[in-house]
C-alpha cells in the first residue's frame, strides 16, 4: 500500500512537503481501521487523513488540487511502477509520468 500511494500523482507534493511520516501513519492507521473490531473513531481518523493528504476526491477538492492527463498521454496504457523506494523515485515513473498534479494556491 505504501508503494502504491507514493506512485499516485499526489506523491510528488507529499515528497516536496516532506510528508513521509504522515503517509506512513496513514498506511498504519488504515490497516488498523479495516479490522472488524476497529472503533468508529479510528475509521473517522482514516477518512480525515485521506482528506488531508488529498487521497480522496473530497480531499483533492479541499486542497484545490486536480489531477489531469498530460497532452498526448493515455493513463490506460502506462505500465505499472517498478521501483520500491518511493522517496528516491524519479518524477517521471509510473503514475507520475502519466498524470500531473495541479496545485492551486488559495
Amino acid at each position: 500500500m505504501w508503494e502504491a500511494l507514493w506512485f499516485k500523482p499526489q506523491g510528488l507534493e507529499w515528497h516536496r512537503l516532506g510528508l513521509f511520516h504522515q503517509v506512513a501513519f496513514y498506511v498504519q492507521t488504515f490497516h488498523l481501521a479495516i479490522d472488524p473490531d476497529a472503533s468508529a473513531a479510528l475509521r473517522n481518523a482514516v477518512l480525515r487523513m485521506e482528506g488531508e493528504l488529498g487521497i480522496s476526491a473530497a480531499g483533492l477538492a479541499s486542497l484545490k488540487w486536480r489531477i489531469v492527463d498530460p497532452p498526448g498521454r493515455s493513463s490506460a496504457s502506462a505500465p505499472p511502477p517498478s521501483t520500491s523506494d518511493p522517496a528516491s523515485a524519479e518524477p517521471s515513473t509510473g503514475a507520475r509520468a502519466r498524470l500531473q498534479l495541479v496545485v492551486k494556491s488559495a
